[in-house]
């Protein structure tokens, strides 16, 4: 672990702070110890939140190391009783996926070229939530947690991989709110694309300091008092309120853009949606939104980029 001192995305120094504490779940996975305190800091510059300390790669390997395979599971079970095997299924049920892949697919429609023929899915565990989303493209996949992929995705073990294909479309959902360093990920994507790839990055859209995420977090302890009535008493009174899981980083539209602009991107579209997907249990009480953005290099050419100008110009 290491401290923050500065924004992760605009370097900014003028930072609030908020107590906070590492989940049991998360001190549990990683270190083996018991819950500890943390911090959760605001940039006035940016609005980006994020916790402190940050996670080293060695301790993010640890914790998304077959990442909801049966021994994550048993240890969230353990820490979070309403993880149980059947949640943990429908995380990738054919509904939920149904449920992901209706508000993208309309997304897709609107901005991004039918002549995108390749795509790579960056994080994105087992490679199913963009294929076919563009008529006759194909799949691929790179995932530091060694899932096996679906049938039909074609599966990348490393970045030197990646960067080996060229990919008219580099998708990345759901991944930077868990790393230690959004930037460093956004430059190994920009590494490994060609000069005119095209950049789809999406996010949770969320506070941890909000009333949604307050619903969610006593809901959550309503569920603990019942099950592990011992770990439920050591988080109160508000502990509970403000707990570091596995969101590290908390986006809006408004800092999502920026860290496009710092990586050098320019944002072609953007937008937000209901994250209705991840509607269950005591997530369905708070349920949130995506926030996305087609983007590419600041002053590159993507695919067909005249007809592409022409379709934005349109939608907007």
């Amino acid at each position: 672990m290491h401290e923050a001192t500065s924004c992760l995305i605009c370097d900014g120094n003028s930072l609030e702070s908020r107590r906070a504490f590492f989940s049991p779940f998360i001190a549990k996975r990683i270190w083996n110890r018991r819950p500890f305190p943390a911090e959760l800091l605001r940039c006035k510059a940016c609005s980006f939140i994020f916790a402190s300390p940050r996670f080293d790669p060695e301790e993010e390997r640890i914790l998304y190391a077959g990442y909801r395979a049966d021994e994550y599971q048993k240890v969230r079970h353990a820490c979070e009783p309403w993880y149980t095997e059947g949640f943990n299924r429908s995380m990738f049920s054919p509904e939920t996926m149904a449920k992901r892949r209706g508000p993208l697919a309309a997304i897709f429609r609107e901005h991004v070229p039918y002549s995108v023929k390749t795509i790579l899915d960056f994080g994105g565990d087992r490679g199913d939530l963009f294929e076919g989303l563009v008529p006759g493209s194909s799949t691929y996949v790179y995932d530091i947690s060694g899932i096996e992929p679906v049938n039909g995705i074609k599966v990348l073990h490393s970045l030197d991989e990646c960067a080996a294909h060229r990919f008219d479309l580099i998708a990345c959902s759901n991944v930077l709110e868990h790393v230690g360093s959004p930037r460093n990920i956004v430059d190994e994507i920009n590494r490994i694309a060609c000069p005119d790839s095209l950049f789809f990055i999406e996010v949770p859209s969320e506070s941890p300091f909000g009333s949604a995420a307050f619903v969610k977090r006593f809901a959550q302890q309503l569920i603990l008092l019942g099950a592990r009535p011992g770990l439920a008493i050591s988080m109160l009174p508000f502990d509970f309120a403000r707990q570091v899981h596995e969101h590290v980083n908390f986006f809006s539209v408004a800092s999502l853009t920026k860290l496009m602009h710092v990586s050098g991107l320019e944002v072609l579209a953007k937008g937000l949606y209901p994250s209705e997907g991840f509607s269950f249990g005591p997530y369905k009480l708070a349920a949130g939104r995506m926030t996305w953005c087609l983007a590419r290099r600041q002053g590159g050419a993507g695919p067909n980029d005249a007809a592409l100008r022409a379709r934005l110009a349109e939608a907007n």
